[in-house]
């Protein structure tokens, strides 16, 4: 597959800002897991979310797409243009949105069970992979780039963008590294929160716009 893969991959979950301080205390969980939040607030499409709950993940002894917890490759996501835009989901301003991010290489070693994919894991041509030597069959000439144009790219662009690591169950928090937020008002807050719970994770401010968009 074009481009090179990096030397350090990191996942990232996006969710809403109030939903961080559960989160740094129970970890990251798929919706039935009984420490899921109840006051859990969704970002995206509902009805997308809902249609992955029973897909199979294709592999043998993987089950279905509900039972784990996604993560994309890069900010600048479609996902995320939709959010800041509204298009076609609720829009959300980009400041009350936070990247929680996660080593490939520690949730690999972490004795997790995890699938990942080359695109959007609910289409069905995605490839899994479950040996992390596959990850340079994804496609990191666009993974990360922020540019999904299907007119310059091809239809398949955005899926390929969308490409998965999906961790069974529950992440949980120790194999946070960092928290990734678009201003310094809400870095400070998040810095309260890991202090309080004595989370290891790295609070970052996106300054050049490397996971938002400008």
């Amino acid at each position: 597959m074009p481009g090179q893969v990096p030397k350090r991959i990191h996942v990232y979950r996006l969710v809403h800002h109030v939903n961080i301080p559960y989160i740094l205390r129970h970890g990251l969980c798929h919706r039935d897991h009984p420490q899921f939040d109840p006051n859990y607030v969704t970002i995206g499409n509902t009805d997308i979310i809902g249609k992955r709950v029973e897909e199979p993940v294709g592999l043998e002894g993987y089950g279905h797409l509900g039972e784990y917890v996604p993560f994309y490759f890069s900010g600048q996501t479609p996902f995320l243009y939709n959010i800041k835009t509204g298009y076609g989901v609720p829009q959300v301003p980009q400041r009350d949105l936070v990247y929680i991010v996660c080593s490939f290489d520690r949730l690999v070693q972490s004795g997790l069970q995890y699938v990942y994919t080359d695109g959007n894991a609910k289409i069905r041509i995605s490839k899994r992979f479950i040996d992390p030597k596959d990850v340079d069959k994804l496609h990191w000439d666009a993974i990360g780039s922020g540019d999904f144009r299907e007119a310059v790219h091809g239809p398949d662009r955005k899926r390929v963008l969308h490409a998965e690591f999906l961790v069974r169950h529950h992440v949980p928090v120790p194999e946070f590294v960092a928290l990734i937020v678009l201003d310094q008002e809400r870095a400070a807050e998040m810095r309260s929160l890991v202090k309080e719970v004595g989370c290891e994770a790295k609070v970052v401010v996106d300054d050049t716009r490397r996971w938002f968009f400008p």
